[in-house]
């Protein structure tokens, strides 16, 4: 006579001990998976750093190549500087009043320059 039991309560058993020794593993795997995803992240982030400077030396290499330096254009300021009201003007210390002064004689400029020393007409 055959006897069948009931093993339901055997293959749980089993089941969760199969389970329990698979955890490491899934903990390994989901560790792999974070690591692959940062380095993705890193491997993106470095190859657009990369296409960025490769676009600045195309760019400079292209202004050298076709003559137009990146110069700054020069700025030359004609405005008159305005007077200062915080500034004291130093006193007058003439002794003659200012309507006796003698005027500035301009300086003279000679009429015949004499010509230098290489100047001996063979060219």
């Amino acid at each position: 006579m055959l006897v069948r039991h009931n093993t339901a309560l055997l293959e749980k058993a089993v089941d969760l001990v199969v389970k329990q020794a698979a955890i490491p593993t899934l903990e390994a795997e989901a560790a792999a998976y974070d690591r692959m995803a940062r380095a993705n992240a890193f491997r993106r982030i470095m190859t657009g750093l990369a296409v960025a400077v490769a676009a600045v030396g195309i760019g400079y290499g292209a202004a050298l190549f076709f003559g137009r330096e990146a110069k700054l254009p020069h700025v030359v300021v004609d405005k008159p500087l305005d007077k200062r009201a915080d500034r004291i003007e130093p006193p007058d210390t003439t002794t003659q009043p200012k309507s006796d002064r003698p005027a500035s004689i301009p300086e003279a400029k000679p009429t015949n320059p004499s010509p230098g020393p290489l100047a001996d007409g063979n060219d």
